[in-house]
């Protein structure tokens, strides 16, 4: 056995070497077979700096590892992991690590074996305030504040297929109360990039992932978005989120599909559901997304709508569903509502007086209500909604939305 006991180690990384001249070439020249049925790590700390610049990337605490049945020859040398084990564990007390330029990830604690891994209160944030960020970017770029109470890996499996590409396999992957707030200023100029689906993203990996299920328990999620100079950044939120994913990266033979189930609550009290499924071998990334959307205050929605859009809403949408059939280019939207009493005010630039003029012109057009229907339900259908390839899917998903409601409020649709 090898055992170090309270170890303290700094490195300070040069990015400006090439990954090449980290070999060992004398390793590559064994000429002994080596075994070592145990080596030990006892509390230690790792500290990793920027070489430039000193700033901290990675540091940790209380490190404990233990490596089992190491094994080194002439042959394992060669490979991209120089030595085969039989089993590992690993526990520490406080990770921190640099993701990029403008975020930080901290995990309280953490214990990984062989086959699972488990990681306790986690945080991603932008490590700059929102103004700060905002003087920084030149384009439109999230600030992030999110914390993960627990997050599990089971059944997982790593390494490399033929020595040459990387793959990561779980059964299992579970999020524990995550709480997610994001909050973009739309001020700052726009991100002109053009943003793939989340198919051609997995497809696009350059190594193998196959997450056969990925489940979300309990999260919530706050987007804020600031739209006009004068006015707070508008609202959404989800609440009581829970989440499952099936067939989640790109191992996946045509015939299985990426199945996304969602249900939780939206904005103060409407109870929502998401079935949304994908094949990523698809290379013109279709995909479906079925949404049911209970009973829905008009009101709910100001917060969002009155500071980002100038509009104001009365009335009640009491049930809503519609599907999106949609690919990388465009989709159609069917969507059938029952509502009641829906009105809409056109506010003043400054967005607090009612513009009463547009209002009365806009709420011309308006069917106030769907009782007229033998269902009690109007319907529209939507064909040929185009996407706007510089925003995310999300983006893709409300303008089908959108679209289908103002079919269906303006009596342009089926009813």
């Amino acid at each position: 056995s090898i055992q170090l006991r309270q170890p303290k180690l700094t490195y300070f990384h040069n990015p400006l070497v090439d990954k090449k001249e980290y070999k060992y070439s004398k390793l590559e020249h064994l000429q002994y077979v080596i075994q070592i049925n145990r080596v030990n790590i006892q509390k230690g700390d790792l500290t990793v700096r920027n070489f430039d610049t000193d700033s901290l990337m990675l540091k940790t605490e209380n490190f404990t590892a233990n490596l089992m049945g190491v094994h080194l020859d002439a042959n394992t040398v060669k490979r991209r992991i120089p030595f085969l084990f039989d089993d590992y564990n690993v526990n520490f007390d406080h990770l921190f690590y640099q993701v990029g330029d403008y975020e930080n990830v901290e995990v309280q604690s953490s214990k990984i074996t062989k086959m699972e891994s488990n990681f306790n209160n986690l945080k991603l944030y932008t490590k700059y305030s929102k103004g700060e960020l905002t003087k920084m970017i030149p384009f439109e770029r999230d600030h992030f504040d999110v914390t993960i109470k627990s997050l599990n890996l089971k059944g997982q499996d790593f390494g490399y297929k033929q020595d040459s590409i990387f793959y990561f396999n779980s059964s299992k992957l579970e999020f524990n109360e995550p709480i997610i707030n994001v909050y973009r200023n739309k001020l700052v100029a726009d991100d002109s990039t053009i943003k793939s689906l989340y198919s051609k993203m997995l497809r696009e990996l350059t190594f193998d992932l196959d997450l056969s299920e990925v489940i979300l328990k309990n999260g919530s999620i706050k987007y804020s978005e600031k739209v006009k100079p004068e006015s707070s950044a508008g609202e959404l939120s989800f609440t009581t989120l829970n989440a499952t994913i099936k067939n989640l990266g790109n191992t996946y033979q045509e015939s299985e599909r990426t199945d996304i189930d969602v249900e939780g609550i939206f904005m103060k009290s409407t109870p929502i559901k998401v079935n949304w499924y994908f094949d990523v071998n698809n290379v013109n990334d279709q995909f479906i997304f079925k949404a049911e959307i209970g009973k829905l205050p008009a009101q709910d929605l100001n917060p969002f709508s009155q500071p980002n859009l100038k509009v104001k809403f009365e009335g009640e949408l009491l049930k809503t569903y519609f599907t999106v059939d949609g690919n990388a280019h465009d989709s159609n939207v069917d969507l059938r509502t029952n509502y009641d009493n829906f009105k809409v005010s056109i506010l003043q630039k400054e967005g607090q007086e009612k513009n009463r003029f547009l209002s009365a012109i806009a709420n011309i057009f308006i069917k106030k209500d769907s009782n007229s229907e033998p269902d009690q339900f109007r319907e529209s259908s939507k064909k040929t909604v185009e996407r706007d390839k510089t925003k995310s899917v999300f983006n893709f998903v409300w303008l089908n939305a959108s679209a289908g409601l103002l079919s269906v409020l303006t009596g342009d649709g089926k009813k």
